[in-house]
Formats: structure tokens, C-alpha cells, sequence
């Protein structure tokens, strides 16, 4: 992990008597010890992190990935872990990158709920904020040929303009704050996912569109495995189209549409939005689930587990 800490507090996060720390000197006192997944390419012969020799009897190992399984090697890693921390909702311990929390349950009260709208939707509410100008953007940091997304995008690119930023376009700034000004001023977002596997939803939809908000196009998984996390009307899915063309019509229809575009922020006035910032956050949730932890267990196949 780019982030380095000797001791981290999870009070921060709410997480009662719970430290975090990278320091090898309190391994054996720790009741978890988590194993980021790229920190793991290539064990045991080229690892970037070495395994301790040693490990107390009842201390669990936590197996730490948000990539999907054609981009995590997970050979040579049976029999050491002990719990599963990933994007998946069967994990030990679920951890996504992001996440719908119903109103009624925050219990917020009517400015609350305006608030939340306008804080993310630049152009509700009519003349006092401008609307957004540009159409489509997409953020893609790898870029290949045979990529089913890449491949979708020369089909779309001739019936739709697309601003591209990454690594096959112009440089995006880093900061957080300076990158929601700049995606909010497009009307949608190709939430393009890297691979198609059940619950890999990543920051492309979640930070980069609902976040900054966009309205976003995804390519991923199924709609239906889309709507166990959000509402099927929050977003457009390319697999409801039988041709890129047929979904760029459809986005130009919503361009000259406000009503129909607007109807895509519905779901503002129902559901707060949560996002996975910081690693740190997720990896404080594993306090949560202690209390409801089974009987020590190992995962005999992490690749099993993980392909499914």
C-alpha cells in the first residue's frame, strides 16, 4: 500500500479499542494480520513482502484484494489465510468501494436530504447552477486493444464524443477535489470495469460518476447483480442496448431531455452515498465484524475461493 503508518487509530472511523499498525514489532501481540494482495505478486519467488516464519496459533491472516480474479494471482497461497477482506458481499468481511444508505435509516431531516442533492447533482434545481456542457467522459488508467471495454469504446467513439482521460488521453489531476470539478462538468460517465465478475463495482461508478455526479454508463457485470447495490434507474447499462450506436442515440436523447436526464437523480431523495476513500477505513471495518466471527477456519484455496 502506497500509505505507510507505524499506528492508526480506527476511532477514527468508529471502531471502538481497535489500532491498526505497521509495525512488525506488535505481530505477535495482533489479533489480525492483513495481507494486502499486490504486496503478494509473485510469491514466493519474487514477493514484495516476506511471510513471517511464524504465527500465533489462534492469530488470523486476512487475505486483503479489490481486484477481480483474472487480475489477482493467487497462486501458491493455499492454506494461509484465515478470512477474506474483498469487494465480494460472500466475504468474511465485505468491504466495497462503495455503498447506498436508505435515508430513513440515517433518519435526516428535510434540509439533510437537499443538501445531499445538491451537494452532487451540479445542475438540479435550474438557473442558479449551470449545467453541465460536455456530454460523455471516461478516466481509464490501463489501456489494451483486446479489452472488452476498449473494444466497446472504438464501437461507441464514432456516435458519441468521449473525452478520455489516463492513460490514452489527457492527464487527469490526482487530488480528489480537483478531480470531481473536473468530471462534473460532463453529463455521463463510462463506468467501464475491467473485468466482468459478480460484485466487482469499483470507483468507476461510485466515485468518478455518482460521486462527482454523473450519470454513469456501465459495462461490468449483469444489471441485475448493478441493482443489488443501487437502483436500476441510477444508471444506464450498455447491455440494455442491442448496438453502441442504439446507446449513443439514447444518451443523445437525454442530452436534449432535462425531465428524462433528471429522472437519473431520483434516487438522490432516497439514499445517501458512501465512498471507500481510504484504505485505512476498510481495513478498521474488520473491528466490526470481530464480535460475529465463526470458529478459526483456513481457506485450503484462495484461487478457488476467488475465481468461485
Amino acid at each position: 500500500m502506497k500509505q505507510t503508518i507505524e499506528r492508526h487509530d480506527c476511532q477514527k472511523y468508529g471502531f471502538n479499542n481497535c489500532i491498526l499498525s505497521t509495525n512488525k514489532n506488535d505481530m505477535d501481540a495482533a489479533d489480525f494480520f492483513i495481507l494486502h494482495h499486490a504486496q503478494l505478486s509473485g510469491y514466493p519467488n519474487s514477493m514484495r513482502y516476506q511471510l513471517p516464519t511464524r504465527r500465533r496459533p489462534d492469530q488470523r491472516w486476512v487475505w486483503f484484494c479489490l481486484e477481480a480474479p483474472p487480475n489477482s494471482i493467487t497462486e501458491h497461497l493455499d492454506g494461509i489465510f484465515n478470512l477474506t477482506l474483498t469487494y465480494r458481499r460472500d466475504s468474511d468481511i465485505f468491504s466495497p468501494y462503495g455503498w447506498l444508505e436508505k435515508i430513513e435509516e440515517k433518519n435526516l431531516q428535510t434540509s439533510d436530504i437537499k443538501a445531499n442533492i445538491n451537494a452532487v447533482t451540479p445542475q438540479v434545481h435550474g438557473s442558479t447552477i449551470k449545467p453541465p456542457k460536455e456530454l460523455a467522459v471516461w478516466v481509464v488508467s490501463h489501456w489494451g486493444e483486446n479489452l472488452a471495454r476498449v473494444k466497446y469504446y472504438h464501437r461507441l467513439q464514432p456516435h458519441l464524443s468521449v473525452k478520455v482521460f489516463g492513460s490514452h488521453g489527457e492527464r487527469l489531476c490526482r487530488d480528489k477535489t480537483c478531480m470531481k470539478a473536473t468530471l462534473s462538468k460532463y453529463k455521463f460517465y463510462l463506468s467501464f470495469e475491467n473485468s466482468k465478475y459478480r460484485d466487482y463495482i469499483t470507483e468507476k461508478l461510485w466515485s468518478n460518476a455518482l460521486w462527482a455526479g454523473l450519470v454513469p454508463v456501465v459495462l461490468g457485470t449483469t444489471r441485475k447483480n448493478y441493482e443489488d447495490f443501487l437502483p436500476g434507474d441510477s444508471f444506464i447499462h450498455v447491455d440494455d442496448f442491442s448496438s453502441p450506436a442504439e446507446l449513443a442515440a439514447y444518451l443523445h436523447y437525454l442530452d436534449q431531455n432535462d425531465t428524462a436526464y433528471q429522472a437519473y437523480f431520483n434516487w438522490r431523495t432516497k439514499y445517501v452515498l458512501h465512498i471507500s476513500f481510504s484504505v485505512f477505513n476498510r481495513i478498521c471495518e474488520i473491528c466490526k465484524h470481530v464480535p460475529n466471527l465463526t470458529a478459526y477456519k483456513t481457506y485450503k484455496s484462495i484461487k478457488e475461493w476467488h475465481w468461485n
